[in-house]
């Protein structure tokens, strides 16, 4: 039998708070035998919960007592702390969010009896967050296409010298079946490797948008608000007459974590929202003609904000994607942050 026993009640019935807020209540000690207590420290705190890795925090820690139980009395201490801000409270399937009231009994030489108390914190700003500054078009001479290639593949000279050293150490392996005195297994692995991702980029990145010329992807706002717009144009100038089937801006929510570290870490995912809209259908863009498709995608009126902490995150993406035959996809992926509404706003849920 523990040397007492505590427990924790909050004066408001529903748990719920928003940033600012104060939580206040009583710890009740029950003392089984005669104790002394070193000190009853209270605290609140926000844990991660799912699959991925633990975070949390420790905030507000508050010694109510210090001194002798004597057996078989009861007390009662009441507390007052601010309510936690970041993250809010979110139930989801592979990532959690909760915020507790701790309170643990520091017995010298004894066990620490401890309670804890979950209430929700509900998805609030305190204030106006600053928004990102709106689209501004870039002058036509910076998205030539030899300044476009250099921009976005300047390892590519990188990867041609590796495949090469790569290619003449298959074929010496080939001519003399030995791999060449001073070379070992993890080097030519390690060139494989290279050799691989090179012609993933070549043919999923460099193909797609060679054929497109200078595609560039711009967002007006990147800091949104749920029931807000999401609004952006796609602009290109092809070298030729290109037929595309469609283009199609996806919007997606995920819940994000990662667990272990290292060669062991593993990484769950799992989509809480997706929406799609095809923004233009097929169509030929004309060779040498810089066009412009403009589109508007609505959010949904409720949902999950963005929260993102080391190994546990709520990730919000728009993804566009343009469907060229006979090629692979050109896509482009902008991550997008979903703020909750100011405190001003609250509303009763």
């Amino acid at each position: 039998m523990p040397s007492c026993e505590l427990s924790i009640r909050l004066n408001r019935s529903s748990r719920k708070y928003v940033p600012g807020d104060m939580v206040d209540g009583v710890v009740r000690v029950v003392a089984n035998r005669d104790v002394s207590c070193s000190g009853l420290i209270l605290s609140s705190m926000w844990k991660t919960h799912g699959r991925g890795n633990v975070e949390k925090e420790e905030l507000n820690l508050t010694k109510l007592f210090a001194g002798t139980w004597s057996a078989g009395s009861a007390h009662e201490y009441e507390f007052s702390v601010p309510a936690g801000c970041w993250p809010p409270s979110y139930d989801g399937k592979v990532v959690s969010f909760g915020h507790y009231i701790n309170v643990k009994a520091e017995i010298p030489w004894g066990r620490d009896p401890h309670k804890s108390c979950p209430y929700r914190v509900k998805p609030r700003r305190l204030q106006q967050q600053e928004e990102v500054v709106e689209y501004e078009s870039k002058p036509k001479s910076t998205t030539s296409l030899p300044v476009y290639l250099l921009k976005q593949y300047w390892w590519l000279p990188v990867i041609v010298l590796l495949a090469a050293a790569f290619v003449s150490k298959l074929v010496a392996f080939i001519k003399y079946g030995v791999i060449e005195p001073g070379d070992d297994f993890f080097v030519v692995m390690v060139m494989i490797s290279v050799t691989l991702v090179s012609l993933w980029f070549f043919f999923f990145q460099f193909l797609p948008a060679r054929a497109l010329g200078c595609p560039e992807l711009f967002i007006e706002k990147d800091y949104l608000r749920f029931g807000g717009e999401v609004r952006g144009q796609f602009l290109t100038t092809t070298r030729k007459d290109l037929p595309v089937s469609s283009m199609i801006a996806v919007i997606k929510a995920t819940e994000v974590c990662s667990s272990g570290s290292g060669s062991s870490e593993k990484y769950y995912e799992h989509v809480i929202f997706e929406g799609r809209q095809v923004f233009q259908s097929a169509t030929v863009l004309r060779d040498g003609k810089a066009l412009r498709f403009p589109f508007r995608f609505k959010l949904p009126e409720t949902g999950p904000c963005s929260v993102h902490l080391v190994s546990n995150h709520l990730r919000w993406e728009l993804n566009v994607r343009i469907d060229i035959p006979n090629c692979a996809d050109w896509q482009e992926t902008v991550p997008l942050w979903i703020e909750p509404p100011l405190l001003a706003e609250r509303k009763a849920d």
